[in-house]
């Protein structure tokens, strides 16, 4: 088996990672209840090339990137939730969320 301090370090990587995973999750989870509230889906065309000026010269989107992220998001949580939450089970069980995450 690996040195214990080798085994601690890859651990404490692990479950950071699965805290940023779950702090992830929960983020796409509040920003598509509040997409879907909205209606946005319905608002914006698919594939809508008007530049959305949202100020982010270095990464600029189109209305129709921003509608396909959130379908992306989407599939994120879907994956999440699948199995009856297997995979946000495992990061909350594994991670750990800092009180003021949200």
């Amino acid at each position: 088996m690996a040195n214990t301090s080798d085994v601690i370090a890859w651990s404490k990587a692990a479950r950071d990672a699965a805290t940023a995973a779950e702090i992830a999750y929960w983020r796409a989870k509040r920003l598509l209840t509040w997409w879907t509230a909205a209606g946005m889906a319905a608002k914006i065309p698919v594939g809508d090339v008007t530049l959305l000026e949202d100020g982010n010269q270095t990464h600029p989107l189109t209305l129709g990137e921003l509608r396909a992220l959130f379908a992306q998001l989407d599939s994120f949580v879907t994956d999440i939730e699948a199995n009856s939450n297997q995979k946000l089970k495992v990061f909350a069980r594994s991670g750990k969320l800092p009180g003021d995450w949200r």
